[in-house]
């Protein structure tokens, strides 16, 4: 799987990723707990219209990373990644060719509390030809943890 780190000026404004963070940087936060992130508590996924099929929600919740669940995925996404993987593990989720990339990607974005843009092959089996922007959204609960990452991403239109 490769992935391409992105700064967000290289990302079409129109793309779901991109409308996505558009509504993120808009989002407040609470100086008493997360100045970088906004709180979970702040943020409805019907904020993003737009990019809602594209969505996926992971809860940061459980021992490890593996025991994260995906809570929420949109239509679209779920075309994307071959299939409804709404309540699973992130263990399960993934392919294990893709697992130590991705866990690492989602640990990163949890220690830094940054947003992640990237351009990236799916990490899905018989999909990997498929290039799309990323965005990993990280969000803070009300005891300043990363509660939940939100996930956009969308193909990358060819001309």
């Amino acid at each position: 799987m490769s992935q391409s780190p992105l700064q967000i000026t290289q990302i079409p404004p129109t793309n779901p990723v991109a409308i996505f963070n558009t509504c993120f940087e808009s989002l407040p936060r609470d100086p008493s707990l997360c100045t970088l992130l906004p709180r979970w508590q702040d943020f409805d996924p019907i904020m993003v219209p737009r990019a809602l099929t594209n969505l996926s929600i992971i809860e940061c919740s459980g021992d490890s990373i593996a025991d994260y669940r995906q809570i929420l995925m949109g239509e679209e996404m779920k075309e994307l990644s071959g299939g409804n993987k709404t309540g699973m593990r992130l263990w399960d989720a993934f392919t294990p060719a893709s697992r130590e990339a991705r866990f690492a990607a989602l640990q990163h974005c949890i220690d830094t509390r940054e947003v992640m843009l990237s351009i990236a092959d799916l990490p899905y089996a018989n999909r990997d030809f498929l290039q799309v922007y990323r965005g990993s959204f990280p969000f803070c609960d009300d005891e300043a943890r990363v509660s939940h990452i939100a996930i956009v991403i969308a193909q990358v239109e060819t001309d």
